[in-house]
């Protein structure tokens, strides 16, 4: 009895870790890279991309003033950044079998457009510097100007944006 109630508490934690991106794990990879675009891990030096590289949480994303990148996340979330593009991966957390998680992204600057995978919907936040975006079964583009000003353009879906102080 002792060793199958060991067994069940071992199996839940493998599973709970398994929800849980590691920060040097892959959270999705590269689809598209034009020109130049970086990923750099927490303070480690920088990685030039290339299609079909992965990306981790805590990957900051950037893209040359003549580049453009598209990513795929696990859950099938879609980001394309454009030219002089600056995105941190905050927070991924997402697994299939479990409800919840989180799918946080902080846009620093330049131009963003994002569809919503199949992650549930709460999951999703998108910080900027002036906004906090959440998400329902959305296609947005977002921009961030150099000076923190962000737009917001609602493709389909909808969206709740909650305001945060500059």
């Amino acid at each position: 009895m002792r060793l199958t109630t060991l067994a069940f508490f071992l199996n839940l934690l493998i599973s709970v870790g398994q929800a849980v991106a590691a920060p040097s794990d892959a959270i999705g990879s590269a689809v598209v890279v034009v020109n130049l675009v970086t990923a750099q891990f927490e303070k480690s030096d920088q990685r030039k991309l290339e299609t079909g590289d992965d990306v981790r949480q805590q990957d900051l994303i950037e893209v040359s003033s003549d580049g453009r990148g598209e990513f795929k996340l696990r859950d099938q979330t879609k980001l394309a950044l454009g030219p002089g593009s600056r995105l941190l991966l905050d927070r991924f957390i997402y697994d299939p079998d479990i409800s919840g998680g989180a799918i946080v992204l902080n846009l620093a600057k330049g131009a963003f457009r994002f569809i919503t995978g199949v992650a549930a919907k709460p999951a999703y936040v998108i910080h900027t510097p002036t906004a906090s975006i959440t998400v329902r079964r959305t296609i947005f583009d977002v921009y961030v100007q150099a000076d923190g000003m962000s737009w917001l353009i609602v493709q389909s879906g909808s969206e709740r944006k909650d305001l945060m102080a500059a």
